[in-house]
């Protein structure tokens, strides 16, 4: 039998046996370890990037993987997409000024009527107030004082009515309700709007037409269209109603308030009334 093993004596030649001995590493790995590879080993020579990851695991849980979509989009392409809308807008916004904004309106310290007039802390404070604030009510002054002092608070020593009385078939004159000195009703508040109103007497059944206009005088306040109007429609002269609401912007503390009334087919007819604002502190 022809072998290829070498002779005995040559098996056990020292040398070659160190030779052989002498190419093993230093720290032999453990049966089972971790194998040692040096950065860099790999090439792309001998792998190939482009297909070295199929990927064919689905997704799971809260791990997704961003593939393709349905119209062919890629993050790469998605970026490009987003760089694109990122130029200057019609206002002069980018992406970065619109998150700034953003964030602000988040984050930022609102501070409501004490905000800048305008802004949108500034306007849901105005709301707040508006719904969440207190109501001041008022009548005809016991004591006036010409234009200054014209409105009593309710409670106080004033309890009468404003009575307006109508024109024929038309207008009537100006009743002032306000006075320069009547707001505000409440320490430190700077402005108020006419919120309601409480007709107590007519003599007239049927459709009225009131006026209520804030300014120097009412024939001013019509001029500048600061006023507003409603209709009224009592059931019979004793009719009463609930208070009514009155839609009215808001003004400085101090403007004057007057009001006038038409009873609609008559003459010289009388509507009376007293009024509830709100206020402001900002």
């Amino acid at each position: 039998m022809t072998s290829t093993a070498l002779p005995w004596p040559e098996r056990f030649d020292i040398r070659r046996i160190k030779s052989k001995t002498d190419a093993l590493p230093t720290s032999p790995a453990a049966v089972g370890s971790l194998m040692g590879l040096a950065n860099d080993a790999i090439t792309a020579a001998k792998f190939d990037e482009t297909t070295a990851f199929p990927l064919a695991a689905a997704d799971s849980g809260s791990t997704a993987v961003a593939r393709t979509g349905a119209d062919s989009d890629t993050l790469e392409t998605l970026s490009d997409q987003l760089d694109a809308k990122a130029a200057t807008g019609n206002d002069g916004d980018t992406l970065e000024t619109l998150s700034d904004q953003l964030d602000f309106l988040n984050n930022a310290d609102a501070g409501g009527l004490a905000a800048t007039a305008g802004s949108l802390s500034y306007d849901v404070g105005e709301l707040e107030r508006h719904f969440h604030g207190w109501e001041s009510w008022f009548c005809a002054a016991a004591s006036p004082n010409a234009e200054i002092h014209v409105a009593d608070r309710i409670g106080n020593t004033g309890t009468t009515a404003f009575t307006l009385t109508a024109g024929n078939n038309t207008w009537g004159a100006w009743l002032q309700l306000l006075g320069s000195s009547d707001t505000p009703a409440r320490t430190s508040q700077v402005k108020y709007d006419f919120h309601k109103i409480l007709v107590t007497t007519t003599n007239q059944a049927g459709v009225w037409f009131l006026q209520f206009a804030f300014g120097a005088s009412g024939a001013d306040a019509l001029t500048a269209g600061t006023y507003t109007e409603m209709v009224y429609n009592p059931a019979s002269p004793t009719d009463k109603t609930e208070e009514l609401p009155i839609m009215s912007r808001r003004q400085a503390a101090g403007t004057k308030a007057w009001a006038r009334a038409w009873g609609v087919g008559s003459s010289g007819k009388t509507i009376a009334l007293m009024f509830g604002l709100h206020e402001y502190e900002g």
